[in-house]
């Protein structure tokens, strides 16, 4: 069964918010300020969108491709990117779909944004993943991670983190369906070497920022957009925006 979390799509800022303050919201920034000017980004699990409206209005010539499994989600993104900075709706595309069963190959980007995504899934789906993502990434592009984590330090610490990372399963079990219960241990392929690294609250949450490196040509489709597997199509949630044209058909 796919995690949905449509029913969190409204409260979840003000959760997050509640739980760790600013906090998270910091550690998804890590590296977003030394970015050389992105033309293309795919969000990957953006959620509610704040993550997006950030990097539309630092880069007012990015476009963003913003994948999420959960239509609740990406209309509360689409809705607060129009609230907050109604110029950058045309360069933000929502996408409804499971980063685990991608029926296209995405053409080259220069940033792909990994925030608070692979906890929800399994070592191997990790895997493919993120070896789909060096594939995705134009070389010399930038991946952008960040997730908890279980920290080093005193043994105090490292159970109370457990305890914390155990609820946080629990709860998101419960109302979102998700069926993992620990944290997977994840294999970076090595098209994707360590540039930068951050933690926050003491080691439980991490960010990395990850750097393609050139070592093999990538697949493009037309004009930059999706490259079409067979009898596959990208579901944009909401009316196609001007900036990209027809990607399937709509919701």
């Amino acid at each position: 069964m796919s995690p949905t979390f449509d029913r969190l799509a409204r409260p979840y800022h003000l959760l997050e918010r509640l739980a760790f303050g600013r906090r998270l919201d910091a550690v998804r920034r890590f590296g977003m300020s030394g970015l050389a000017a992105p033309g293309r980004a795919l969000l990957i699990g953006d959620g509610d969108g704040r993550f997006a409206c950030a990097l539309l209005r630092q880069y007012p010539g990015i476009v963003v491709d913003s994948l999420d499994l959960s239509r609740g989600m990406l209309r509360t993104a689409r809705a607060r990117i129009r609230r907050e900075l109604p110029g950058a709706v045309g360069r933000f595309r929502a996408v409804q779909a499971d980063c685990r069963q991608l029926p296209l190959v995405p053409a080259p980007y220069d940033l792909v944004v990994l925030h608070f995504v692979l906890d929800c899934l399994s070592e191997s789906e990790n895997q493919v993943l993120l070896g789909d993502v060096g594939k995705w990434l134009a070389p010399g592009g930038k991946l952008l991670y960040s997730d908890f984590n279980l920290p080093a330090g005193p043994l105090l610490w490292r159970l109370a983190a457990a305890v914390i990372i155990r609820f946080l399963y629990l709860f998101f079990g419960l109302v979102a369906g998700v069926e993992r219960r620990r944290l997977p241990c994840l294999v970076w392929p090595e098209q994707l070497p360590l540039s930068a690294s951050s933690e926050r609250l003491e080691g439980l949450v991490v960010a990395q920022v990850r750097v393609r490196s050139p070592d093999q040509p990538l697949p493009c489709g037309p004009a930059g957009l999706p490259a079409s597997r067979p009898g596959g199509h990208f579901p944009a949630v909401g009316p196609p925006d001007p900036a990209h044209g027809s990607c399937g058909p709509g919701n």
